[in-house]
């Protein structure tokens, strides 16, 4: 079989039915060329009978019925261990398939050996380019991020590089990571990083500072003083993703309680149980370049995003963890000292739109949305300050 469609469901019934009908549209066009395929559907205890219209109007879909949200992560770990497609792809509910997508994807992975995962080219509804692709994110570009540099200056380089708002996406690429809203990954490459444990937390002791940090941190490094945060974090333990906990993802948010940011990583498949929500293709696009493989761009292969449409049900929390994920990759994969000159950065910009936004609560019309940013990063200086 060649591929693997993984969706995981959090109450986007509607969503998830147009989704549905765009993907059996595909197959159905590609089985005619001998392309097989299966599709499955984890359904994290949705309460709008989601699960009840796959059974319905979906008979040939794999229904997993999870029975409460065990979050995005752990339940394309489900999927991935009921799958037996060549290639795996992780495909967001929110979605629509455009024609194609799917054969030339899979004609890419086949006809490029050394690609771990190929990312599609996400549209809006409107049809107008939503950017998909990043370089792993690091301090120095978050900072840039953060003083909206990269919006004062998007064709540059240096500015623009985490969202390569340089680039107009209409070329193939090698990338360091693809958006997880649809993602195709090699089963090969998956089974291999599922048994690499990431060398830098096997001791008993986290590091302060590895190669990485030394590469990327050098200009932050001179004016930041991380003693007293290092002594505080070196007391955790290792942070390299935790066994079966409660999370979710951006598509799959409920009222749960996030897992601590600690423990080995759950071998239960090759996503990194340990992330709450947000920063998972990162985490396993990372991964699969450590172990040799490349990742890369596809235009040819384009793919309707909605984008958010479970995260909206609770922006304050799922805002708070997109840096909260940032953090756990950083610190995963470049050390403490990163991680803490990242949430330093946080801390930064949270305190000066605190002070910017402030006079809207009082003199604007749409006191509103400023309360609502004002909640969003009293939250983030919270978080940034004592990492709750």
């Amino acid at each position: 079989m060649e591929l693997s469609v993984a969706i995981v469901n959090w109450n986007t019934r509607e969503m998830l039915r147009q989704c549905l009908v765009s993907v059996t549209r595909e197959l159905e066009e590609t089985s005619s060329i001998g392309f097989e395929a299966e599709v499955i559907v984890v359904d994290n205890g949705s309460s709008d009978e989601s699960a009840e219209m796959v059974r319905t109007e979906f008979p040939q879909v794999k229904l997993i019925e999870a029975g409460e949200n065990i979050g995005f992560t752990r339940a394309n770990n489900l999927a991935f261990r009921r799958s037996s497609g060549e290639f795996f792809l992780l495909l967001n509910s929110d979605t629509v398939v455009l024609r194609g997508a799917f054969a030339a994807m899979v004609d890419f992975l086949k006809n490029n050996p050394k690609a771990g995962a190929v990312g599609s080219r996400l549209l809006n509804a409107d049809g107008t380019l939503q950017r998909s692709c990043s370089p792993f994110p690091t301090p120095v570009s978050e900072l840039f991020d953060s003083l909206y540099l990269s919006k004062l200056f998007p064709r540059s380089r240096l500015f623009g590089a985490y969202a390569m708002s340089y680039w107009d996406f209409d070329s193939v690429r090698e990338v360091d990571f693809a958006g997880g809203s649809c993602l195709m990954l090699r089963r090969s490459a998956l089974n291999q990083i599922r048994s690499i444990v990431c060398d830098q937390h096997k001791s008993n002791s986290p590091r302060i500072l590895n190669s990485e940090s030394s590469r990327i941190l050098s200009p932050l490094l001179r004016i930041l003083s991380l003693s007293k945060d290092a002594s505080t974090d070196s007391s955790t333990s290792s942070e390299c993703g935790v066994g079966a906990p409660n999370i979710t993802s951006s598509e799959c948010v409920a009222s749960v309680n996030p897992p601590p940011n600690d423990g080995p990583i759950d071998q239960g498949g090759p996503l990194d149980e340990g992330y709450f929500m947000y920063s998972e293709e990162a985490d396993i696009c990372y991964r699969l370049k450590k172990a040799g493989w490349k990742v890369f761009f596809l235009p040819e292969a384009r793919v309707i995003h909605y984008g958010g449409q479970s995260s909206k049900l609770d922006v304050c929390r799922t805002s708070v963890e997109l840096y909260k994920s940032k953090y756990r990759f950083m610190r995963k994969h470049y050390g403490l000292a990163s991680a803490l000159a990242y949430r330093g950065i946080v801390m930064l910009s949270s305190m000066i739109r605190l002070a910017a936004w402030m006079p809207g609560v009082l003199l604007s019309r749409n006191r509103c949305i400023y309360l609502e940013r004002l909640s969003v990063q009293t939250k983030l200086l919270s978080w940034a300050v004592a990492k709750r």
